[in-house]
């Protein structure tokens, strides 16, 4: 009997717990609400640290945290904390950060300061530790967007797919970048790039490019159409899905894969199950290849290359824009060329597509006339 009467006890005792558990568990559910999250981060902080007096670059920096945090408040934001010389603030809403945003670029003050920001949206637990604190945000929104702000370069605005869907009519201010292995999170995400109002960046990103393209010795007298001269109009990466040169490496900070191109396909045929490939997604690489062909496809330009000339079973596929034909015509099949550029995909877990690809062409003299 003392037994049984000790094992109730011990049985009535966990059910008490239990039901304290589950009143904890809905406390902590009642915490959750959708909300935007945001992290401004101040760039080269380090030099100036290292290269000016403490009252100097601590001046600095407060001027540019004061100033941000000026700016949550001013549209109902709340600052949650300071994180060296970045800020972390939510908001109730999209609308509401993104008017955050445009009030970060007109800030006077900010305007002498390089900053990066990463914003997102989702289910958001907000905890309070101690009672002087702000809630402190938990959740994979607040996770996602601290992974997405490291791949953002200064004067630079990326957010989530969860984030862009909820822009509403302003879906196309953002710029699609495609997917990206986030580091603790286990599928690619989608990463988008926030457009500056009123400033038209491709000009200087797109300059090595246009250069390139309208160079005099380009002319090409034997071809049955006249040389053109080709402009930013010419690069409308806002309704490209894919072929955008140039704009990752002035953007985004992408991290760079340490294989080679041999290297690389032989870690994808030694993988034992298909989709693991896709953790290669979204590294930058730079390759050399032998160029085999060009085609265009759907709308886009798709050149073939192969790791080397014994080699052509394995197949890399670089996306460059239309306007690059024309260019891509005067390589030899057989060349030797250099390219640079993101994994967006791979095929069959085996054939790498990059884009944003920079691409080193061989010189060869033009015919005579």
């Amino acid at each position: 009997m003392v037994d049984k009467k000790h094992i109730d006890d011990l049985v009535a005792h966990r059910e008490i717990r239990e039901a304290e558990l589950r009143e904890i568990g809905n406390e902590i559910r009642k915490s959750a609400r959708t909300a935007a999250v945001a992290f401004i981060d101040l760039s080269d902080s380090t030099a100036l640290k290292e290269s000016t007096e403490p009252e100097i670059w601590l001046g600095n920096v407060y001027r540019f945290i004061r100033s941000v945090e000026s700016c949550v408040r001013q549209f109902d934001g709340a600052v949650v904390k300071r994180i060296g010389d970045e800020v972390l603030a939510t908001f109730e809403s999209v609308s509401q950060c993104e008017q955050f945003l445009d009030e970060l670029q007109k800030d006077e003050v900010l305007r002498n300061y390089s900053f990066k920001a990463a914003v997102d949206y989702g289910e958001v637990f907000f905890l309070k530790f101690l009672e002087h604190l702000e809630d402190d945000p938990y959740g994979s929104a607040v996770d996602r967007c601290a992974r997405i702000s490291k791949l953002a370069k200064a004067g630079v605005v990326v957010c989530s797919r969860h984030y862009q869907e909820e822009l509403g009519e302003r879906t196309d201010s953002y710029i699609r970048f495609g997917p990206f292995k986030l580091p603790g999170i286990t599928e690619p995400q989608e990463v988008y790039v926030r457009r500056q109002r009123g400033v038209d960046d491709r000009k200087a990103y797109l300059k090595p490019l246009l250069d390139a393209l309208n160079d005099p010795s380009m002319d090409r007298p034997h071809y049955h159409s006249v040389a053109r001269q080709f402009s930013v109009k010419d690069f409308d990466f806002i309704e490209s899905k894919s072929g955008k040169p140039f704009l990752l490496r002035e953007l985004l900070n992408a991290p760079k894969l340490p294989l080679c191109l041999t290297k690389f396909l032989e870690t994808l045929k030694e993988l034992k199950y298909e989709d693991e490939a896709s953790n290669y997604i979204g590294y930058l690489v730079e390759w050399e290849g032998v160029f085999k062909s060009a085609r265009l496809m759907f709308g886009e330009l798709n050149v073939i290359v192969q790791p080397a000339r014994d080699r052509t079973s394995d197949l890399i596929m670089l996306n460059m824009p239309l306007v690059m034909t024309d260019h891509m015509r005067r390589i030899d099949e057989g060349s030797t060329i250099k390219f640079r550029g993101i994994i967006i995909k791979i095929i069959g877990g085996d054939t790498p597509v990059l884009d944003y690809v920079d691409i080193e062409v061989p010189n060869r003299p033009l015919p005579a006339s």
